[in-house]
């Protein structure tokens, strides 16, 4: 599956925000969660577990959770991550994709 930034994030119940981000897991440098900037009042990014993602597309991410599942998830703390720079993750290199790395 392959995840693109900016890309729709539709929860069972409708649209809850835009993806902004990946999480990428230090020890196994795989993706764990996305970093979705959430479309309701408070504004805050969210983290989502990858295990949430039911179907992906470059323009939509569909989440098996509903909108108020999703404001209850954890808020992105960025001062838990750094930039993961020079850093190819997934099938294919993509120049619209920006992962951040838990130190």
């Amino acid at each position: 599956m392959e995840i693109f930034l900016k890309a729709d994030v539709i929860c069972s119940d409708g649209y809850c925000g835009d993806m902004t981000a990946v999480i990428i897991g230090r020890e196994t440098d795989a993706v764990s969660h996305l970093v979705v900037k959430s479309s309701h009042g408070d504004k805050e990014e969210r983290l989502v577990p990858l295990s949430m993602v039911a179907n992906a597309t470059r323009q939509k991410v569909q989440l098996s959770c509903s909108t108020q599942e999703f404001q209850g998830m954890d808020d992105l703390d960025t001062t838990d991550y750094i930039p993961a720079t020079g850093k190819t993750y997934g099938t294919q290199a993509r120049q619209d994709r920006y992962a951040l790395q838990r130190f």
